[in-house]
């Protein structure tokens, strides 16, 4: 009998994986098929039978632990789901264990006073439905079809009372193009199909739209069985491409925001601002491809020279590398003694990590409109707990206490910096 069993178990998990591989992936306009779901969290008897949600609209909410936007978006979606229980189920999704979740789901200061229900250990709808990365919400009518695809952000009370209501949303594209590129190829022509073209050398530069169901991408590589070599950024912002051009000809420390000026007639295709735009419309319409295929031998400056021509030319903008004296904090040694590794207590609000000093300035830059330098001369690791709000600048004298065991401190300075300038030409 215990054979007989164990056989049978193992039948059915066949079975099962065998069904997943099957599963045909959904697009918009297809139907969902019956799907009972039997790894539920926070719902009665643990099930859900997705026909009897039919009659409301249906959001599949996919969802990891590491996801920040996911977790914080979860407290709005269940507001939602109250206010609009009789029209509309939400339903988050992963794949991750169902231990780890439940534990995570009652600790977590987002999720532990949320009443929304979540799939676990999940492979059926993932295999409906693949995407890139999380949040992916997948939104399905009333009668079942798939109407659309969006980030978390979509999730607002303006787009459920469309969607209840049968009016037209927005959508943004949230698909999948990957497969569709050989990136080890000239991409100009595979966009456009040209496949006379990929057969014969090409040498050109182009400044191309956002390419849908893309990741951002960088390679700056030498083709593959070719003389040839390849700047290739996917869907970057305008400051990213300018930023990536002047690194190439040496500007130095151009890479935090705040050594980075803008004065522009039109900041809104350079800036996101969250309270005009959906982060996902705003990307479709301000991201932009470029790429440049060049001789094998040709020089990595003249290439990034030519890149920065380009962006000036095709934006209108007049992007430059200016040294300036500039207001700066200095990481520096209060005094010259050998560095010695301090131990300390992370605390639970705090970011238990070793840093570089560079990596410290790093992460300090992204909490000030001052830019930070290193000076500190140091190479070793510091174990140091840092408030993950990002909050380092409110006092510093605050940050200098934290800083004073490792023999280190900050101070206000000015030194003559690099700085990417963008203005109107």
């Amino acid at each position: 009998m215990k054979n007989y069993t164990i056989y049978l178990i193992i039948a059915f998990a066949c079975l099962a994986n065998r069904s997943i591989s099957q599963v045909r992936q959904l697009h918009i306009g297809d139907t969902l098929p019956h799907v009972v779901l039997s790894n539920v969290l926070n719902y009665a008897g643990g099930k859900i039978d997705l026909a009897d949600v039919r009659g409301k609209i249906l959001m599949l909410d996919f969802w990891s632990t590491w996801c920040a936007p996911c977790i914080k978006s979860f407290p709005k979606s269940d507001s939602l789901q109250r206010k609009y229980a009789d029209h509309l189920f939400i339903l988050p999704v992963t794949g991750q264990d169902r231990r780890m979740i439940s534990a995570f789901w009652s600790k977590n200061e987002y999720t532990q006073s949320v009443s929304l229900p979540t799939v676990v250990e999940d492979t059926l709808l993932s295999a409906y439905f693949p995407h890139v990365g999380v949040p992916f919400v997948v939104w399905i009518d009333t009668d079942g079809t798939v109407m659309g695809f969006t980030d978390s952000q979509y999730v607002d009370e303006r787009n459920v009372t469309k969607a209840i209501n049968g009016k037209a949303i927005d959508w943004p594209y949230v698909g999948n193009n990957e497969g569709f590129f050989d990136f080890s190829k000239p991409m100009l022509p595979q966009h456009y199909q040209h496949d006379s073209v990929l057969t014969t050398k090409v040498q050109y530069r182009s400044i191309t739209p956002h390419l849908d169901g893309v990741k951002t991408r960088t390679m700056f590589d030498t083709l593959r069985g070719e003389n040839s070599k390849q700047v290739l950024l996917v869907n970057y912002p305008i400051i990213g491409l300018y930023r990536q051009a002047i690194r190439g000809i040496g500007g130095k420390g151009i890479g935090p925001d705040n050594r980075i000026v803008i004065k522009v007639s039109d900041t809104g295709r350079l800036i996101y601002d969250k309270t005009k735009h959906y982060k996902a419309s705003w990307l479709r319409k301000n991201t932009f491809c470029y790429e440049s295929i060049w001789a094998g031998h040709t020089d990595n400056r003249i290439m990034m020279e030519a890149m920065l021509a380009d962006l000036n030319t095709y934006f209108d903008l007049n992007g430059r590398v200016e040294n300036q004296p500039t207001e700066c904090f200095v990481l520096t040694r209060i005094r010259d003694l050998p560095f010695k590794e301090q131990q300390v207590d992370i605390s639970r609000n705090s970011m238990p990590a070793h840093f570089t000093s560079a990596d410290l300035v790093d992460v300090l830059n992204k909490g000030s409109s001052i830019p930070t330098i290193d000076e500190s001369g140091l190479t070793e690791d510091i174990n140091i707990p840092l408030e993950s709000n990002g909050d380092f600048w409110q006092e510093i004298g605050l940050l200098n206490k934290r800083l004073e065991p490792f023999n280190l401190r900050v101070v206000k300075t000015i030194r003559n910096l690099d700085r990417l300038i963008i203005t109107d030409r």
